[in-house]
């Protein structure tokens, strides 16, 4: 980008998480944000040359600060994010990527983008999804699994800043996701990751249990413990081991090689 557009970019990022620093919602924050646009970077950088270039990055970027910008408006509350969300953040998104001077077809797209990415209860627009909507949506998907958000909507319950009732339903929503699974996943990358962040989940909720437990209401806390941390440490271990075994068939392979028979 010339010196022109690299303002450009800078003044629609800034004007986003200005508005994401408002501390509407600790679970869509500017960490949040700016999370989803290092995961879809971090996707993205697993493809192929090929793959690459179907991709606008600068587009995903912008969709990545912009996505969640409707909190200003509807706050934390659970029952309008599934249908409103990506509704007005995609509005006020277009709405100030052209205050800042991008053209209406840029807008336009960055407005689809956040439109098209998948919530939890998979209400995001049903069109067909190019290469930059997908890696938008697995990434946005992929940060639900984020133990860091987890800790910081538990710190702000403890400093009585966010509710405790709003806390325990969120949890409980994510539990769902997992246990069902229906989300649809675009990207090897993005199991990868997900995987990653749930065994960082499971360490968090097994050295915090105590902690968990006067935040979360009892059925809830119960839930959590006895039914979805066991699958964690399933998950857990079946990667580890995935990893584990990936390695013994390297050393064989190393072995072969060097004329060494594996003992």
């Amino acid at each position: 980008m010339n010196t022109k557009d690299t303002q450009r970019f800078t003044n629609a990022k800034e004007r986003a998480l200005k508005i994401m620093k408002e501390d509407l919602d600790p679970f869509h924050d500017v960490d949040h944000a700016e999370a989803v646009e290092r995961t879809a970077l971090e996707i993205y950088a697993s493809l192929d040359d090929i793959a690459k270039q179907e991709v606008y990055i600068e587009p995903l970027k912008l969709a990545a600060f912009w996505h969640d910008t409707s909190r200003k408006y509807i706050r934390s509350n659970l029952l309008l994010q599934p249908f409103f969300d990506g509704y007005i953040s995609g509005r006020l998104a277009r709405k100030h990527l052209k205050a800042v001077g991008y053209e209406r077809k840029t807008t336009r797209y960055v407005e689809r983008i956040i439109n098209c990415h998948e919530t939890i209860l998979g209400t995001g627009e049903k069109k067909k999804l190019d290469a930059t909507m997908k890696i938008f949506s697995d990434a946005d998907w992929c940060e639900t699994f984020s133990p860091k958000r987890i800790r910081r909507a538990i710190e702000k319950v403890e400093e009585k800043k966010f509710p405790r009732r709003t806390l325990n339903w969120y949890v409980l929503a994510i539990s769902f996701v997992h246990t069902k699974n229906f989300m649809h996943i675009y990207f090897k990358k993005t199991e990868e990751i997900k995987n990653r962040y749930i065994q960082e989940l499971f360490s968090f909720m097994h050295t915090e249990k105590e902690r968990m437990k006067k935040i979360f209401y009892a059925p809830i806390y119960t839930h959590l413990y006895k039914k979805i941390l066991p699958q964690l440490e399933h998950i857990t271990n079946l990667h580890q081991g995935i990893i584990a075994d990936d390695k013994t068939k390297l050393t064989v392979q190393r072995n072969s090689k060097n004329g060494c028979k594996k003992e």
